[in-house]
């Protein structure tokens, strides 16, 4: 099969992640893959050049601008022989569409990571409700729609075209194979400055509002309040006046000189070996990356009710109310003392529920029988 994965840039993020694991394993099972970006960022880009995989910057060969994109993808979609298309987020999915309905007509799987009505996100005077719109309206032209969450599909089944022809692929996760790794997770440690007594909950999230920083600031100021070794950590992005803010909350709180602040690498492992918990804090969320990457690396999670997360967790963690610090404190307390208590056990159990369930083999192989359908059952059809 020979297949296009169109996202608008390969920077660092969830989804970006997810695109270079698909391709990974679609070139491993015999598939030929091309990824087509809108422009060039820095991230996972090298990551797919040392696959050997044939990455396409629209921007760089088009000239840029949307006109740019817009011609150039369509010459890439019509002399590229592709049997399908899978595209990601709102501004591929819509160019895609709209390149499927206006020109010459290719197989197009949409892959949603996130979903709400527009008129909700008008509401709360987010600038997406007119992406989420634009999905709502073209979503009859996709020959399927990829959602990677049954959070995420209800909503969707809430805000898009009736009936469309959705399913669920669960995010893929790397299962490392179980080996020492106490000697990197003391290095890192020791690099960090946080003692092996301490219990290091870190929270490797995005600086963006969704992910509600400021909750797990309050309940980092309720568990240190309460006494005990408690060291946490947050990921720095880049000086961004929400991240100055929750620097400025941190220190206000009285908690900054516990913070361990990291910055964002496409190579996020050895911090999941340093950590002792995993904490998501986030008022809305597919199926995050973070919480099955943490549990493969065998870290318990606390998450906030959001998205798929408990399914995810089951018995390996604790779920919280979003925006609840008081509960949140409690539940990286409750976690703190089961791995004390049974320590081995536990993280064992976190890496078999994501090998079993959250596979990069179960991601790729769940994909594939998507694009089997739509090239069989949809010969017929338009497109």
């Amino acid at each position: 099969m020979r297949i296009a994965l169109f996202i608008r840039t390969l920077g660092i993020g969830g989804t970006e992640r997810q695109v270079q694991l698909l391709a990974s394993g679609l070139k491993e099972a015999g598939h030929e893959v091309e990824v087509v970006c809108f422009y060039e960022e820095p991230g996972f880009g090298g990551l797919f050049q040392a696959m050997g995989l044939k990455v396409y910057y629209l921007d760089q060969i088009g000239g840029g601008g949307w006109r740019g994109r817009w011609r150039e993808a369509a010459r890439l979609f019509k002399e590229g022989g592709f049997d399908i298309v899978i595209s990601y987020l709102d501004s591929a999915n819509l160019l895609a569409a709209g390149l499927k309905l206006t020109g010459d007509p290719f197989r197009l799987v949409w892959n949603l990571r996130g979903m709400k009505s527009w008129v909700e996100a008008l509401k709360s005077g987010s600038g997406l409700w007119r992406g989420e719109l634009l999905e709502s309206l073209f979503s009859w032209i996709p020959d399927r729609i990829i959602c990677n969450s049954y959070a995420v599909c209800d909503a969707a089944m809430k805000c898009l075209h009736p009936f469309p022809s959705m399913r669920v692929v669960w995010n893929g996760v790397e299962t490392p194979e179980r080996r020492d790794s106490r000697g990197s997770r003391e290095g890192v440690r020791r690099e960090w400055g946080v003692r092996e007594d301490e219990c290091l909950a870190g929270l490797v999230a995005r600086m963006v509002p969704v992910k509600d920083h400021i909750t797990f600031l309050r309940a980092a100021q309720r568990l240190v309040q309460g006494g005990g070794l408690w060291r946490f950590l947050c990921v720095r992005g880049g000086g961004s006046v929400y991240e100055k803010y929750i620097c400025q909350q941190a220190e206000r709180l009285g908690v900054g000189h516990r913070i361990v602040w990291i910055d964002l690498t496409p190579d996020i492992r050895p911090v999941y070996e340093a950590l002792d918990l995993l904490c998501l804090t986030s008022r809305r969320e597919g199926s995050p990356n973070v919480v099955g990457e943490a549990m493969s690396h065998g870290v318990p999670c606390v998450t906030t009710d959001v998205g798929d997360c408990a399914r995810l967790v089951g018995d390996c963690g604790v779920v919280v109310p979003v925006g609840d610090d008081a509960a949140l404190a409690d539940g990286l307390r409750k976690m703190a003392g089961e791995l004390k208590m049974r320590g081995d056990d536990l993280r064992r159990r976190c890496r078999e529920r994501i090998r079993r369930g959250c596979g990069v083999d179960r991601l790729v192989e769940n994909t594939v029988m998507v694009l089997n359908e739509v090239l069989g059952v949809n010969q017929g059809r338009k497109g």
